[in-house]
């Protein structure tokens, strides 16, 4: 099993520093948690699994805007979400490969899942207007 930890923390490391040196080495960070093998190898599954949950519902208790923090106001982004935001500097803490799973679940559950519908047919509209903003936020 130790083997197998091992492959998961390296063979994606090896294979994302051929196209981006920081994603290879953000994604090794936290090997010494293979010590832990349940923790090595669930966490990052249940750390995608809920970031793909938050990215698709955008459920929060307290949400962030204006300048205060109310449990009534709804979150639209990744900032907003009070709870989220500290959860992943938490992760990021203990490895950050535990961040980068988290965010990454958020993104694909934010933009495929969640994706704004749109009504038009204009598909440059629905481009520029709505999934544009989505990736630059």
């Amino acid at each position: 099993m130790r083997s197998r930890l091992l492959t998961w923390w390296t063979w994606p490391s090896v294979q994302l520093q051929r196209t981006s040196k920081l994603l290879g080495a953000a994604w090794i960070d936290g090997i010494y948690l293979t010590t832990w093998p349940r923790v090595a190898l669930l966490a990052p599954l249940i750390l995608f699994l809920f970031g793909l949950f938050e990215g698709a519902t955008h459920w929060s208790l307290y949400s962030t805007a204006e300048g205060s923090v109310s449990g009534s106001i709804h979150a639209v982004d990744f900032s907003q979400m009070l709870p989220l935001l500290f959860l992943a500097a938490i992760c990021g803490a203990f490895s950050s490969q535990f961040g980068l799973v988290l965010v990454a679940g958020f993104v694909i559950g934010d933009f495929f899942l969640a994706a704004p519908a749109f009504d038009r047919q204009d598909l440059t509209w629905a481009i520029f207007h709505l999934y544009a903003p989505q990736l630059l936020s």
